[in-house]
């Protein structure tokens, strides 16, 4: 909107001048413009600009052409004009900047103090709004250079950074990513790692960075392809179309300081190890990213020289993503030579394509890189997660486990459990139908061994092992109790099940038998170098099979060990004592009667079969409420009163 009439002396009227000075915000004047001469402002101060109820900082050039600007006129960098959303003609107030306190807590950084998290947090705020000079951001980041920053200010630099941004999130439970700390030339494989992940299923919202310190950034090769410089609606648009996409970061205001400090770093050349954990880790978190694959390139011109080096850099990255809910895996490679044939965005651009489009001519070693890291993101999926206990996969992936072959004797409570009489089922029955019932019933038994924080072993056809004291124990007491809860709950789910199966056309009575022992039990990695397993072993395991085929249906038999752990928590019958082998004396039993809670379960649980109507109702193990008082309130309206029929007497 063009504005002529009289304006005061802080105020000029805008020209373009079509300067883009990329990120930069700036503003021109001339040296004898009112405000210049009434405000003091010199070339290179840092001043504030305002238009309405917007306002940016922007840093001054003084002209002295009179031929560009006006006495009354003053101009912008386009991306000044952006974002102020201003036009030619409009009017602009300049004022001075106040004072950056946060200034002091970056001096004191250079004298080698230590940052609060509250400092830190003012520096990055001020990074965020644009309030530093180049030659601020400079001292800022040659302040926290090499190793300069202890882990604790890495964590909060690395959370200020996120919160100073827009934060992604994503209707996924698992968001993956990848990231290379780069450093070698060609080492393109983030849009193929991307391709393959999004076609197998996984959900990448990839944002990635412009160069740094090498000739071309992830995001410099993908705009030879397509637009990067994404909206937030946009992203989401292409990841719900593809399950992916590649963007550049910078177009979001994905953790923007982190932007800011790219720029000057790049200048100066200097990659910190701390700025640069918090730089990663700050975007991916931003991303809405849960788990990560970090490449870490190793080589004499890479950014980490020395295998030691990547050990520590893994080291304080785990430390700082664990730190912000990340998961990491981290990837330590080959970084001795480049990787591919060409360098920079556009030859790049061209092995990516060689080697997604599989041709024969596609450098090996960018298509060999690319694969083992794809691998290493599809084992981070939920998908492998299937062929895991929860307890191993998140011991597995967040490295409290190795994936070696490796085992411990430690105390167990071991579960075992079998189906009375599916064998003779299995000869009836078509294996559709067969197939569907058992898949039920292991699905309904996992989800109760599962929410008591048991480990699934394996499946022998229709029995189950499930141990609890590994690889997470709350104590041997306290897993027995677990363990004996985890049976009760599981008898008690029978009865949907036998609905179940009798609308399948399955008349016979679905009855389990359950055996439990406590005892010292070999667990963990067993097999060869490339196929392990993770199972337990030993006399107790035995004498928990051995207690189920002594069980009656529908009941649980436990050793007199476990019935000393939960004895105060579970009401048991003394039976006769077994004889097992390898076990030299008889070991004494105990049929488990009830929880010594469960009188107050049994009062409110109910259970009532009429013709046209079963039901079972146990609000102590009912999960979603509103959806059960939902459901009943729909039977309520099925249920139309009968009109009786009568005639009138004559």
């Amino acid at each position: 909107m063009n504005n002529k009439k009289s304006h005061k002396h802080n105020e000029l009227i805008l020209k373009p001048l079509g300067i883009d000075t990329r990120n930069e915000h700036t503003v021109y004047m001339r040296r004898d413009c009112p405000v210049c001469v009434s405000e003091g402002f010199e070339a290179l101060t840092r001043i504030m600009v305002s238009h309405g109820d917007r306002s940016i900082v922007a840093s001054l050039n003084v002209l002295d052409n009179e031929a560009l600007l006006g006495h009354e006129e003053a101009s912008l960098s386009q991306k000044a004009i952006t974002s102020l959303k201003v036009e030619a003609g409009d009017l602009l107030a300049f004022s001075h900047l106040p004072p950056i306190n946060s200034m002091s807590a970056v001096r004191g950084k250079v004298y080698g103090h230590r940052l609060k998290e509250s400092q830190i947090q003012d520096i990055v705020s001020d990074l965020a709004a644009g309030n530093y000079s180049n030659v601020e951001i400079a001292a800022f980041v040659t302040a926290c250079a090499g190793r300069r920053l202890d882990i604790d200010e890495i964590i909060h630099l690395t959370k200020a950074m996120v919160d100073a941004g827009q934060k992604l999130h994503w209707p996924a439970a698992r968001v993956f990513d990848k990231h290379c700390i780069g450093g070698l030339p060609g080492n393109r494989t983030t849009p193929i790692v991307v391709a393959i992940a999004a076609a197998a299923g996984l959900t990448v919202p990839k944002t990635s960075s412009r160069a740094i310190t090498s000739p071309a950034g992830t995001a410099d090769t993908m705009e030879v392809f397509t637009n990067v410089n994404l909206s937030l609606e946009e992203m989401k648009r292409v990841v719900k179309q593809e399950n992916g996409c590649l963007a550049w970061g910078g177009s979001m205001q994905l953790s923007p300081a982190d932007d800011i400090l790219i720029r000057v770093e790049k200048a100066l050349d200097i990659d910190s190890e701390g700025q640069m954990i918090a730089s990663v880790l700050s975007k991916k978190a931003a991303a809405g990213s849960t788990h990560v694959v970090i490449d870490i390139p190793v080589g004499p011109t890479a950014k980490v020289r020395t295998s030691d080096d990547a050990e520590e850099l893994s080291q304080r990255m785990t430390m700082v993503a664990e730190a912000v809910g990340l998961k990491l895996k981290i990837v330590i490679t080959d970084g001795s030579q480049p990787v591919g044939r060409g360098i920079g965005p556009a030859l790049e651009a061209r092995d990516v394509l060689a080697v997604l489009n599989n041709e024969g001519t596609a450098p090996t070693d960018l298509r060999e890189r690319s694969l083992r890291l794809a691998a290493e993101l599809l084992e981070l999926s939920a998908k492998l997660a299937k062929y895991f206990s929860p307890q191993v996969y998140d011991s597995i992936f967040s490295g409290k486990l190795d994936v070696t072959i490796q085992t411990q004797r430690k105390p167990l409570t071991v579960f075992f459990s079998d189906l009375q009489g599916f064998t003779e089922l299995t000869e009836r029955l078509e294996p559709e139908i067969l197939t569907e019932l058992l898949t039920h019933y292991l699905t309904e038994m996992s989800k109760v061994a599962i929410r008591w924080g048991g480990t699934i072993d394996k499946f022998i056809g229709d029995a189950i092992l499930v141990f609890f004291g590994d690889p997470i124990t709350n104590g041997n007491r306290e897993d027995a109790v677990a363990c004996v809860s985890m049976a009760v709950e599981m008898l008690e789910s029978l009865e949907s099940l036998r609905s179940f199966w009798r609308e399948r056309g399955v008349a016979r009575t679905l009855n389990v038998r359950i055996g439990i022992h406590t005892g010292v039990c070999t667990v963990g990695n067993f097999g060869s170098e490339d196929r392990l397993d993770y199972t337990v072993i030993g006399n107790g395991v035995n004498l928990a099979s051995r207690l189920e085929s002594n069980s009656d249906p529908n009941q649980i038999l436990i050793s007199e060990d476990t019935y000393l752990l939960v004895k105060q928590h579970v009401r048991c019958e003394q039976r006769e004592a077994i004889s097992v082998k390898g076990v030299s004396h008889p070991v004494q039993t105990y049929q488990v009667i009830e929880l010594v809670n469960a009188s107050a379960r049994k009062d409110t649980k109910l259970e009532e079969v009429i013709p046209g109507l079963s039901l079972a109702l146990d609000p102590f193990s009912l999960e979603d409420h509103e959806a059960a008082r939902q459901l009943l309130s729909t039977a309520l309206k099925r249920l139309k009163p009968k009109v009786k029929k009568s005639r009138d007497k004559k």
